[in-house]
């Protein structure tokens, strides 16, 4: 009976298919992080476009635009949908066994007023337990950092310690912290920051699990604050749902969004951005080895049931 039962004892096993199958998924992954390695680039074109306009008539019912006092038609100045860009591009490699180069550059342009910032970052691994990283940053049409310096020890088996000082024309600013793992799968973190606008202490908490992911970071100035909660949730091998809320001086911004994987080096993500200060927002992201195509469209930016409920169904 045994030999002519076939192979349910085995039932619970992984077929050979499975194995081949998980085998070049895992292969693929490696391949990709060890590209991504190599050509240590990574960046993020970002462009800003308002659908107010178009949408003022099925979003804002409500708003009657008063009839022009001439007869004869005149043509109203239309204004471009592109809002604002920003392109960001960093480049890391290494030059020793130990020391490492990063080169960051910065460009946008909002509201007709254009600013760039170009930074180089060196850092040096003294030991398995510590390191140090000098940041040097120049810049046209904003407040740059002229000079930067971290450093990070571990301190325990569960616990890292770092400082950084960051020197400024308006401000020089002190930041230290420790975080130290708390049980297998929760991290905690401790920021004290003296000096500048966002003096104050935060604390941040993570836990992830096999599928999932929340977080937490809590900052507490003069006179102000901010909270904001992220979860995240494998739903497949390719799509993860998330959520953020945060709460601040700025009102309160509620995000959902999804990401679908395409392929092993390219992802697809779309979120819906509710803020009390913004309106209402879609996020359109492409990524592909270490580039990410980011297309924000602003919906309202008044909130209503109508904005709200396209955004969350689109």
């Amino acid at each position: 009976k045994g030999l002519s039962s076939g192979m349910e004892v085995g039932s619970h096993l992984k077929t050979p298919e499975e194995m081949r199958d998980e085998y070049t998924r895992h292969t693929a992954k490696k391949a990709v992080r060890e590209l991504e390695r190599k050509l240590g680039l990574t960046g993020v074109l970002q462009t800003t476009y308002t659908l107010e306009r178009p949408l003022q008539k099925y979003l804002q019912p409500d708003i009657v635009q008063a009839p022009l006092p001439h007869k004869r038609k005149q043509r109203r100045p239309r204004g471009s949908p592109l809002q604002a860009m920003m392109l960001s591009e960093r480049f890391r490699t290494s030059i020793g066994r130990k020391d490492n180069v990063e080169l960051l550059g910065f460009m946008k342009s909002e509201a007709g007023e254009a600013s760039c910032a170009v930074s180089l970052a060196l850092e040096r691994r003294f030991s398995a337990r510590s390191r140090i990283k000098a940041i040097c940053e120049m810049g046209l049409g904003m407040l740059p950092r002229p000079l930067s310096l971290s450093t990070s020890r571990l301190l325990t088996a569960n616990a890292t310690g770092k400082m950084s000082l960051r020197f400024s024309e308006a401000y020089n600013e002190l930041r230290c912290s420790v975080s130290r793992t708390l049980t297998a799968s929760t991290l905690g973190k401790i920021q004290y920051i003296i000096g500048g606008p966002q003096t104050g202490v935060k604390l941040r908490g993570v836990r992830t699990g096999q599928d999932s992911l929340v977080a937490g970071t809590f900052w507490a100035g003069f006179g102000t604050f901010q909270v904001m909660c992220t979860a995240q949730k494998r739903l497949s091998r390719k799509t993860t749902v998330m959520a953020n809320c945060q709460l601040g001086e700025r009102g309160l911004d509620l995000i959902l969004g999804v990401n679908r994987r395409i392929s092993e080096r390219s992802a697809f993500s779309c979120a819906c951005v509710v803020s009390t200060m913004r309106g209402v927002m879609l996020k359109v992201g492409l990524s592909r080895l270490g580039q990410e195509l980011s297309m924000p469209l602003v919906l309202s930016k008044e909130l209503s049931y109508r904005s709200v409920a396209a955004g969350t169904v689109v």
